[in-house]
């Protein structure tokens, strides 16, 4: 006969695609007639921003622009040139499991930007972009957590907590702000991006408080180069799907478009910005997921088909700073070091060991007064917390220049500045449940059965072991031997129990 069973219905997001892949974007460019003959790139700047994020049935696919500046050095008056240009990007990655329906959330950065000369008219570009893609998909998850009548029948159910996606929402925002830069002569690149420093849910909103941070490359009035990490405060109020007890958020911003601009009028040292963003916020909450874990029956044989389901168990972020240090050989002796450039790339987590990797772009002037640009890429690696087999994902990462550390060397320049990671922290639970029972009446005979067992406690044996065992109960077995709880129940104890 097979039996009933109540089940409980758990309704959540669960992610279907996390991705972090690169690719190239290369192109060549020549100057104008206005500009003069370059004798060698110095440095390049990029910055993308993001039109459009879209699902197909198994494919997510994202598109938008670039702004790319290159400066360059010149024998002719100016001795520093600028090209300048946008390029449209697009990318997308397959994946069985996403929608048309999918909720989406997509970080695009700059992992590398440089520029060569082909020849004096002509320079060949290539920015390396780096995507960090997620899909969520609305889930269900029946599971049975007992039987719709108990008449005759023992049951256990176990809880097990576990954290996944509640809601997946989104805003676009806007920023305007004005600060000064003194002796800027003009601006040659923009870089722009996002952190994130706190996130509070009020009812069904969440208050996002964060620093958009535009590192600007620009000419002096002397004639050099220098850099300078403009920080704008920003604080965003997100809509929520419903007004839920969020364990937590995994919130990013994404750069939709700039202006960033010097005052023209040439009275003041003033850079205008209006800054255009979309905040991506993950809510987090902890489910209850109650289980039928072991069942019997007083009255017959009980036969148990048992299923399992895995789930990912979201265990909150970790916040990681990594040191990167380098050296360049330069060619000429270095008079001064005006600009450091910085791009985190395709970074890597494993259990014990973040792996950063890094393009760095010097900028520094010879004894000379000639301006120069060295690139390299390094790598550093910075120790994780986690003691568990839980897996971490890599979800951004922001390398701050503004606050490097560099000096002249005998052979040239040592550089030294960190890298800060957000990762996320996740652990796949598996659980194992009875998905359906049937029971087999026994059939009653003549013979007399004894209506007290006694029996000594073995070493392993619970209450739930013994009732089972001899087709009792566990309250019943407490009450025979006047105990209150488990905890009486010790090894090598005799005890009587009373079989229904």
């Amino acid at each position: 006969m097979e039996l009933e069973l109540k089940y409980q219905e758990l309704n959540y997001k669960k992610r279907v695609l996390f991705r972090t892949f690169t690719k190239e974007e290369t192109f060549e460019v020549n100057l104008s007639e206005t500009q003069p003959d370059a004798v060698r790139t110095i440095c390049t700047t990029a910055s993308p921003y993001m039109r459009t994020k879209d699902a197909e049935n198994g494919r997510m696919s994202v598109s938008g622009s670039f702004d790319v500046s290159v400066l360059y050095a010149s024998d002719a008056a100016p001795a520093i040139n600028r090209i300048s240009l946008t390029r449209d990007f697009s990318a997308f990655t397959e994946c069985d499991e996403v929608t048309e329906g999918s909720q989406l959330t997509a970080e695009i950065t700059v992992s590398s930007a440089e520029a060569r000369l082909i020849n004096s008219r002509k320079l060949h570009i290539k920015v390396e972009l780096l995507y960090t893609l997620a899909a969520y998909e609305n889930a269900s998850l029946s599971l049975p957590s007992g039987f719709a009548d108990q008449n005759g029948l023992e049951s256990m159910s176990e809880i097990t907590r576990f954290t996944a996606p509640s809601s997946v929402n989104e805003k676009t925002f806007a920023i305007t702000d004005e600060q000064t830069l003194n002796g800027i002569d003009d601006i040659a690149g923009a870089m722009l991006s996002f952190s994130v420093e706190d996130v509070r849910r009020v009812g069904a909103k969440a208050v996002v408080r964060g620093t958009a941070k535009t590192r600007i490359v620009y000419t002096q009035n002397s004639g050099y180069i220098a850099a300078k990490t403009l920080e704008s405060p920003f604080s965003q109020v997100v809509d929520l799907d419903e007004e839920a007890e969020y364990s937590d958020f995994l919130v990013t911003v994404m750069g939709t478009g700039a202006y960033v601009a010097k005052d023209q009028s040439g009275e003041s040292d003033s850079v205008s910005l209006e800054l255009h963003g979309v905040i991506q916020c993950v809510s987090y909450k902890e489910f209850e997921a109650e289980t039928l874990s072991d069942a019997y029956s007083i009255s017959g044989d009980l036969t148990l088909d048992t299923s399992s389901v895995s789930l990912m168990n979201f265990l909150g972020t970790e916040k990681a700073s990594t040191d990167i240090s380098c050296e360049f050989k330069t060619p000429q002796d270095v008079r001064s070091i005006d600009a450091i450039l910085a791009f985190p790339g395709l970074s890597t987590a494993g259990r014990e060991e973040l792996s950063v990797p890094t393009n760095i772009t010097t900028v520094y002037s010879s004894q000379s007064e000639e301006v120069f640009g060295a690139a390299r890429g390094a790598s550093g690696q910075s120790a994780l917390s986690s003691s568990d087999e839980a897996a971490y994902f890599v979800i951004s990462s922001y390398a701050d220049a503004e606050h490097a550390e560099y000096n002249r060397t005998e052979d040239g320049i040592a550089v030294r500045f960190s890298v800060r990671t957000l990762l996320e922290r996740s652990k796949i639970l598996c659980l194992n449940y009875i998905s359906s029972a049937s029971l087999d009446p026994c059939e009653e005979s003549g013979e007399k059965r004894p209506s007290l067992i006694a029996c000594r406690v073995g070493d392993n044996d619970t209450l739930w072991s013994l009732a089972k065992r001899y087709k009792s109960t566990p309250d019943s077995i407490l009450s025979v031997n006047g105990m209150k709880n488990e905890s009486e129940l010790t090894r090598g104890r005799l005890i009587l129990i009373a079989k229904n």
